[in-house]
């Protein structure tokens, strides 16, 4: 019986053992991007496909609009789904099929209207999306004033008010 359990044993270890994977085997997917296009209107689009067939479209707009990026993501078995940034911090998925098909070749107004069609209530509040300016970018940081140091400190001071005590060691029977 010993004989079997040891048997045993030893073949569920080569089994967990052979069906190990190697630290770092699995990573998440990486993707092939295409240089950035900039478009007529001012906007920047980015495309970016993962080795699992997942496409990722990013279109991002001026500072002078009022949505600051849409980004379309499609998936192998036709499944899309679109997701528009306001510069108010606002982000919205799209639900309508045609605007979501139309997303990335819709003016920054015409997603500004498909983000007011859906009503109040609708997405998620974040920071406002502030861009860089080109003069904050180039400028160097003001240097941190130093820390002043406390003129007379005091030391510490211990009390022990109630100082323990030591117990007698006869005790009285």
């Amino acid at each position: 019986m010993k004989r079997a359990i040891f048997i045993f044993m030893i073949a569920a270890l080569i089994t967990a053992a052979a069906c190990a994977k190697k630290p770092g085997e699995e990573t998440a997917p990486t993707y092939k991007s295409a240089e950035p296009e900039v478009r007529q209107d001012g906007s920047t689009m980015m495309v970016a496909e993962s080795e699992t067939g997942i496409k990722s479209e990013v279109k991002t707009f001026p500072a002078s609009s009022d949505v600051a990026q849409v980004t379309r993501a499609s998936w192998p078995d036709g499944r899309r789904s679109v997701t528009i940034v306001m510069r108010s911090g606002l982000t919205v998925d799209l639900r309508d099929q045609e605007d979501i098909d139309r997303a990335l070749e819709m003016s920054a107004e015409e997603l500004s209207a498909a983000v007011k069609k859906l009503g109040d209530g609708v997405g998620t509040m974040t920071a406002p999306v502030v861009a860089a300016s080109p003069s904050a970018t180039s400028q160097e940081p003001e240097p941190k004033p130093e820390a002043k140091k406390a003129e007379n400190p005091e030391p510490l001071k211990v009390h022990n008010e109630n100082p323990a005590k030591p117990k007698d060691k006869k005790a009285k029977k």
